[in-house]
């Protein structure tokens, strides 16, 4: 170890199991066992075919389902016994947020009793659309809102300046628009819109909640606790029989993969099959390189996957069979594509790839192909399923993410109250408008520029942190049925947001000069032709956000203590002489008057509870009741916001050992309720 990870390893963090323990009392956990077994997968005779590109639709069809995990004192009930589970052991994930569960039923705006008939049988909605309006009892108005930001905001501009228009700090109305949209479908039961993952326009979509992924996973040497090493050991090996030196016939894993070679012809992707050979020592010249790569000679080429575990072999791709292919259908490309945590080589974005009109033997016969790299696939009946650069590489799930969008209802074609209010594009604008909130101080606002500590992005393949465990408490994984576990929001917290130092990857740096705490922004939230309920509804959102301790979140920098804001506001509604009158004694006649949004907010929590079941109400009334604890600031500060701050809420870090314990150990996030309960005990 060099002295800069030497340095790095004995860095003091707050995230490591010991210091966790004057909170958990937990002792150190040990290696899990497990009793299951392998399960041999037969290799199939190779086919091939030559025709137009396919989707592997029907192949997505198919479901794996968890095995029982034996997570030996690791079984946390929910409840009182999962917080005092808590407390007694240390192995328990922390993120700086949580999920809201998801909704049991979409509940249908008044709009929706005029569209329905239309709906069903897919026509034009708008003329119901245009009745509703032309109903008597439509309030027009807007809200005067103040925005204070209780931690430093930053929200990007021109250079990485907090955003400005004509030389004036404001928060752009598109990003209150989001902040409160979110918060707006939670508190109506919205439904859950699933971006495809084969769209092209990315415009189609751009109201979706999900983008309906298909992740991609690896598990060769993971704990025997990970639910995803007996999938991937029963979906890509099989029990290979050989000689040992002594004569006896023993068994180990072998992958299923065959070699080959990706070629592209007009645009379109196959695969040829191919021999290969596994050889030892390197193809190098000098000592092979700590990257992946590949080599091309006359007869083969060299595929070298990098350095692991002191590998000392790499992989020689020869004999191919030009003629036969095997097509690489659309949504598999795109699955491939997509895969953001592949660290090996990108098959479809190789340096050195040849062509087929290359001098080298090898390519005889494949003058037709403009691209070619050397490969690892899996096939079935002529329609590539994946493919990797060696011939363990990382498999897809069968299940996309919007597989796991439980229940069904939430994804069906419906109009919910945000497309009735917040606009659906097919049939009608928004009637809500968010204008520019301008910062409301003239003296120096903005904290001394520095690094900021560097944002770390969704990452989904970590199941156990994105996915509903089992009534156990054990992680399940992608191919499972398990549902997503609701509407991700970040805790406050009150920390630094400047990093230590600058980052080595240029990439990952962010110098910015945040705009300090405790500063107004003001502005105004326009609506038309709502109706009361529909008004009550958006009220709520404001009612919302003046309870106690109850602030929303806006801008970058979430995750490390920034945006967090107090919200309040007026309601002002257009009087009956709005359009009648033009001007006053002093000037132009507003013809507005201020009105209570509580009268409003009431109407709307009568018509949920009308409209929802005894089960379903009760199951609103807990998601309410967690959102509210996720939006709350008395964690971050109260008497224990050190531990909230620096400990419960915090990322953990792969560079400590114990954090890295407790994410290679699969252990489910614990709860909105559970986290907040084992603060307070």
């Amino acid at each position: 170890m060099g002295k800069k990870d030497k340095r790095k390893e004995e860095k003091k963090v707050y995230s490591g199991l010991d210091s966790l323990a004057e909170i958990y009392g937990r002792e150190k956990p040990k290696e899990r066992e497990s009793n299951r077994s392998f399960t041999m997968v037969e290799q199939e005779k190779p086919k091939y075919v030559e025709k137009n590109p396919v989707k592997r639709t029907e192949n997505l069809n198919r479901q794996s389902t968890n095995k029982p995990v034996n997570r030996t004192n690791t079984t946390y009930k929910s409840g009182n016994n999962y917080v005092n589970n808590f407390k007694k052991s240390r192995n328990v994930p922390t993120a700086p947020y949580n999920f809201v569960p998801l909704n049991d039923t979409v509940v249908h705006p008044p709009l929706f009793k005029y569209i329905e008939d239309d709906l069903k049988e897919d026509k034009n909605i708008q003329s119901g659309y245009k009745r509703f309006l032309q109903e008597n009892g439509k309030y027009s108005g807007f809200f005067d809102v103040d925005i204070e930001n209780i931690t430093p905001i930053y929200i990007g501009g021109e250079n990485k300046k907090f955003f400005s228009i004509g030389g004036k700090y404001c928060i752009p109305g598109s990003s209150l628009r989001g902040s409160l949209k979110n918060i707006f479908k939670i508190i109506t039961n919205g439904a859950m819109r699933v971006k495809e993952q084969i769209s092209i326009d990315e415009n189609d979509n751009a109201e979706a909640d999900v983008t309906n992924k298909i992740l991609y996973f690896r598990n060769l040497a993971g704990k025997k606790v990970d639910p995803t090493k007996d999938l991937y050991s029963s979906r890509f090996t099989y029990d290979k029989t050989y000689k040992d030196k002594d004569g006896n016939i023993k068994t180990k894993k072998a992958s299923i993969a065959k070699a080959g070679f990706l070629v592209r012809e007009n645009k379109q992707y196959y695969i040829c099959r191919a021999d290969v050979q596994v050889r030892k020592g390197s193809p190098f010249q000098v000592t092979p390189p700590k990257a992946p790569c590949i080599e091309w000679n006359n007869d083969f080429a060299d595929i070298f996957t990098g350095r692991m575990n002191n590998k000392k072999h790499f992989y020689r791709i020869k004999s191919p069979v030009w003629k036969d292919k095997y097509i690489i259908p659309d949504d598999v490309l795109k699955g491939y594509r997509d895969d953001k945590n592949r660290k090996g080589l990108d098959l479809l974005n190789v340096k050195n790839a040849a062509k087929g009109t290359d001098r080298y033997k090898l390519l005889r016969g494949a003058e037709k192909f403009d691209y070619i790299v050397p490969c690892f696939f899996v096939e079935k009946d002529g329609v590539v399923e994946h493919f990797g650069a060696g011939p363990y590489y990382r498999l897809p799930y069968r299940n996309s993410i919007g597989d796991h969008i439980i229940p069904e209802e939430l994804k069906k074609a419906q109009i919910d109250f945000t497309d009735a209010i917040f606009g659906n594009k097919e049939y009608w604008k928004s009637r809500v408008n968010f204008e520019d909130c301008y910062l409301q101080s003239d003296k120096s606002v903005l904290e001394a520029a520095a690094y900021s500590k560097i944002l770390m992005g969704p990452n989904p393949t970590s199941f156990q942190l994105y996915l509903t465990p089992d009534k156990d408490n054990n992680p399940r994984h992608w191919d499972s049925n398990a549902p997503i576990r609701g509407y991700k929001f970040y805790w406050h917290r009150s920390t630094d947001w400047r990093a230590a130092e600058k980052s080595e990857n240029e990439n990952m740096n962010n110098f910015i000069a945040p705009i300090k705490a405790n500063n107004h922004f003001k502005g105004r939230v326009r609506f038309e032709n709502l109706d009361a309920v529909e008004l009550g509804a958006l009220s709520y959102v404001f009612a919302l956000a003046e309870e106690k301790d109850i602030c929303y979140k806006i801008g970058m920098g979430k995750p490390i203590g920034m945006g967090s804001i107090k919200i309040k506001s007026k309601l002002y509604l257009r009087g009956d002489n709005y359009y009648k009158q033009l001007f006053a004694e002093n000037g132009f006649a507003e013809n507005l008057v201020q009105k209570d949004k509580d009268e409003y907010v009431k109407q709307f929590k009568a018509y949920m509870q009308n409209n929802l079941s005894a089960q379903s109400l009760s199951k609103y009334q807990s998601r309410i009741n967690q959102l509210k604890a996720i939006l709350s600031v008395e964690y971050m500060q109260g008497t224990k916001r050190k531990e909230w701050n620096e400990k419960l809420t915090r990322y953990m870090e792969i560079g400590n050992k114990d954090d890295r314990n407790i994410v290679t150990s699969r252990t489910p996030l614990p709860t909105i309720n559970e986290v907040v309960q084992a603060l307070k005990k």
